[in-house]
């Protein structure tokens, strides 16, 4: 049986899904990222997949810690 979102239609993203991203790095990063690859024995697609999901956690840390911080 269809649901309604599937009878009108309408795709949910997976939010596990990956998607292409196009950036725009200066050249010290660029080159950081492909000594870490040679080094590391590991993609630049993963290494940055890695890095972001450190800097969302710390933003959501950042971001919970200032809501449940107490006013003085």
């Amino acid at each position: 049986m269809l649901s309604d979102d599937q009878m009108l239609g309408i795709r949910r993203n997976d939010p596990s899904q990956l998607k292409p991203l196009k950036v725009r790095l200066p050249l010290s990063h660029v080159l950081e990222l492909h000594r870490m690859r040679i080094v590391g024995d590991r993609s630049v697609s993963e290494i940055v997949e890695d890095a972001l999901r450190e800097y969302m956690k710390g933003l959501n840390q950042t971001a919970h810690e200032a809501v449940t911080k107490p006013v003085q």
